[in-house]
């Protein structure tokens, strides 16, 4: 058990952001069937008091009701019931959270995600209050996967994905296929809340990498601002580096992309690899 316990803390200390997005997940989901245990012993309305447990831990349709509980504002994001939709989701994110955090930066993953989160949010909430006969609550992180997802398929779609029974496709294609789901799903009124939250997450991811393609980075708001120093009375002397290196950088990383674009991740060498870890971390 306690290499266990080390193991999740190597995770959040070094891992990327996609493994610790899926180790809280999934932290939070063995914590709810722990619950749900300890429930059974509370008498023969345990069924009433789980379902009651599980609303306080979802986003509702009722504005109100989420004010009087803020914590559902955050809660609603990590929180799963079903097996199925927790493994979809977290199976989805560590695919296409991979892909966006080689090709992008992995301290771009968790803004993307979420801003996922909080476009599905507000797409949920206005789409339930106008139309009041699909109101209830939701639960889950699957706006911020397909966030994910699309961003995904933003930056790369050329990319060269193999999948069992099917063999390789291209990425656009994979993410086309997601969200004519979804849009299968929300024509037969299956989970109508939830597939607009998904659209949701999905319109966020796509308007990330258009701004990021712009020059605006969202993930900005996300870092840490240095505080300021006092300035003392005498003047630092600045040293400017010559660009030409930077310059060669960056061409060499557009050139990997275009490559990555035209034949997939798997045709780069490993010096290409390593140009392209390296700026990522930066």
């Amino acid at each position: 058990m306690e290499s266990i316990i080390n193991d999740i803390k190597g995770v959040f200390r070094s891992g990327n952001m996609v493994n610790r997005l899926i180790v809280l997940n999934v932290i939070v989901f063995v914590l709810v069937y722990l619950i749900k245990i300890i429930i059974l012993f509370t008498g023969p309305n345990h069924q009433a008091t789980f379902q009651s447990f599980v609303e306080s831990m979802s986003i509702h349709s009722d504005m109100m009701y989420n004010l009087k509980h803020p914590w559902v504002f955050i809660t609603h994001a990590i929180f799963h019931v079903g097996v199925f939709h927790m493994a979809m989701n977290m199976l989805m994110l560590y695919w296409f959270g991979r892909i966006v955090g080689d090709l992008i930066g992995d301290h771009r993953v968790l803004p993307i995600f979420i801003f996922g989160c909080m476009a599905g949010l507000v797409f949920y909430l206005v789409f339930t209050n106008v139309a009041p006969e699909f109101s209830g609550y939701a639960h889950g992180a699957s706006a911020g996967v397909m966030a994910m997802v699309v961003a995904a398929g933003m930056i790369a779609p050329e990319y060269l994905i193999r999948l069992i029974l099917i063999g390789t496709v291209r990425l656009k294609y994979v993410v086309l296929v997601v969200l004519l789901f979804d849009l299968i799903g929300l024509s037969n009124l299956q989970n109508t809340g939830g597939r607009i939250a998904h659209f949701g997450g999905s319109f966020m991811g796509f308007l990330f990498i258009y701004l990021l393609n712009q020059g605006q980075d969202l993930s900005t708001l996300f870092e840490r601002r240095a505080p300021k120093t006092k300035r003392s009375g005498s003047a630092k002397v600045i040293k400017m580096t010559p660009r030409k290196k930077e310059n060669e950088t960056n061409q060499n990383i557009d050139t990997i992309l275009e490559k990555i674009k035209r034949k997939g991740i798997n045709s780069l060498s490993n010096e290409e690899r390593r140009i392209l870890d390296e700026a990522s971390k930066n």
